[in-house]
């Protein structure tokens, strides 16, 4: 069966969800079949993901630098640190009165490494299009009438490539 690349840590992750209840015995070692059949390709992807250039990395402490000298500080000198609304990742808060001064020293900083920047970049679609590909998996599948009772629609969704067409 095909799936991408994208939906595998999605279905690993649900295969574990379930994997510590008392299943039906069948349904129990369909799990922990396919999660050895996915460990394989969980651990190129990850591999992927961390191959940063890095030259990039260099920059990004540079730019973590930056940051630190330009963020607000509590009473302690520590940067103070924020939720972005967008990513919902914790992120320096910026002094905003010296908001223009950082963005200019940004500006520097990325034209000075213009080629560590594009290295991620470049970096960053190739790993967009992995995780589009389609790899070929021979799941081990078990009829639905051995998947347990209560399981959301959400949870077959993910787990549907585990299910034998009768």
């Amino acid at each position: 069966m095909k799936i991408k690349n994208k939906e595998i840590e999605g279905l690993v992750g649900m295969i574990v969800n379930f994997a510590g209840g008392k299943e039906d015995r069948k349904f129990a070692y369909c799990l922990v079949r396919n999660k050895d059949i996915l460990e394989t390709h969980v651990k190129a992807l990850r591999a992927a993901q961390d191959a940063v250039p890095d030259s990039y990395i260099e920059h990004e402490k540079e730019r973590i630098e930056l940051c630190k000298e330009y963020c607000l500080k509590d009473e302690n000198g520590k940067c103070k640190e924020k939720i972005d609304p967008r990513t919902k990742k914790s992120v320096f808060d910026l002094d905003f009165e010296k908001m223009p001064e950082f963005e200019e020293k940004i500006t520097e900083l990325e034209e000075k490494n213009k080629e560590a920047v594009e290295a991620k970049e470049d970096f960053e679609k190739q790993l967009r299009e992995l995780a589009e590909e389609e790899v070929e998996i021979d799941f081990y599948q078990v009829s639905l009438d051995r998947f347990p009772e209560k399981i959301s629609g959400a949870e077959l969704d993910v787990l549907k490539p585990l299910i034998k067409e009768d």
